[in-house]
């Protein structure tokens, strides 16, 4: 079976939040920081991709076997793996480039969940305090908790969630911590932690199953903390619902923002190498 996950496009206009990926010559944006999953893709002049790939929009499917769905088939781009946990490759279908992914197991259960049943309620979550330590320099937004984060009553509870392997990377020299140890690294770093939402309904984990949100008081944090003076979206859902909720409550004075690439192990197409490089803005804005 082939599911939908996202059409690119090639551009040569530069777009806002757009990673570069080395290893193919391509600057690329985030399909989930839009409703109908579009990836603009900016190439280098010297990318050794197929010239049908950079010139035509594709369209992209997960499958659940990707050597199976290639069998017979011509193939323009071999398979091969962006990050770990998903292997893509890419056919000619009618003229047309077409991306195949596979993701495994452990990813798939996260990306593409067993879905709710059609009678199912969904549970009124309620999100986090923020953490800020005294006088904190940069704040970072998520959506809302996941359901494990709720359960665990900590921040980023998800194992493969790459949040607290990126901060440990950043402010700790890589060394992996024990949760109270994370919180105190953070605090120590200037650099605060809370979610955009403050209450919303939601059946599951996925940020996508969010109905009547609420917003938490951002603008009221910053009034206590005017020391912060950066602010970044851990994804693209965190951005538009602070666009869409927060933004016009905040003072003229209020800090710069920036959106990273999300940690979250769905965003399974970018390297975890790509997303450190991005957040060390981060740690940049915290020494400031």
């Amino acid at each position: 079976m082939r599911r939908y996950n996202h059409i690119g496009i090639p551009t040569d206009v530069p777009r806002a939040g757009e990673v570069y990926l080395e290893r193919y010559g391509l600057h690329c944006t985030d399909h989930e920081s839009n409703q109908f999953g579009i990836q603009w893709m900016r190439y280098d002049a010297g990318c050794s991709l197929p010239d049908l790939v950079k010139s035509t929009p594709h369209v992209a499917f997960e499958v659940d076997d990707l050597a199976a769905e290639l069998v017979g088939r011509e193939v323009i781009i071999e398979p091969n793996s962006p990050s770990d946990g998903v292997m893509v490759a890419f056919v000619l279908e009618d003229g047309a480039p077409v991306e195949l992914l596979q993701f495994d197991e452990s990813f798939r259960a996260i990306v593409r969940p067993q879905a709710p049943a059609a009678d199912a309620e969904p549970g009124r979550i309620r999100g986090f305090e923020p953490l800020t330590g005294s006088e904190p320099r940069v704040l970072i937004l998520g959506t809302a908790p996941s359901v494990l984060s709720l359960e665990k009553g900590q921040y980023y509870a998800h194992p493969r969630n790459g949040f607290w392997r990126i901060m440990e990377a950043l402010f700790s020299g890589g060394r992996p911590l024990e949760y109270a140890e994370r919180v105190e690294m953070l605090e120590q770093a200037g650099v605060a932690l809370w979610d955009v939402l403050r209450q919303a309904d939601r059946v599951g984990s996925l940020d996508a199953n969010i109905r009547r949100p609420v917003a938490n008081d951002i603008a009221g944090l910053l009034r206590r903390h005017p020391s912060i003076r950066a602010a970044f979206f851990n994804g693209a859902t965190a951005e538009r619902l602070f666009a869409t909720h927060v933004f016009s409550t905040l003072p003229d004075n209020a800090p710069r923002v920036a959106r990273l690439p999300s940690t979250s192990p769905a965003n399974a197409t970018i390297s975890f190498a790509l997303k450190l490089a991005a957040w060390d803005a981060v740690r940049v804005a915290a020494a400031e």
